[in-house]
């Protein structure tokens, strides 16, 4: 299954205190991303992030 990305959107917020059992480690980010079928949060640290993003702006 492919997911089409349709926006990377530029803001991110810390991973709160509850969302940690899922994520592990601090200094985690969320970032939001917009699919065909809705909107997809994706968490990890702000390195992996950046490169996701780039990844998706890249994509055709």
């Amino acid at each position: 299954m492919k997911i089409q990305v349709l926006e990377v959107r530029p803001e991110r917020r810390a991973i709160s205190g509850r969302e940690r059992k899922y994520v592990s480690g601090l200094g985690n980010q969320a970032m939001t991303v917009v699919t065909e079928t809705g909107r997809v949060e994706i968490a990890g640290d702000p390195d992996s992030l950046d490169k996701l993003a780039d990844a998706a702006k890249r994509r055709p």
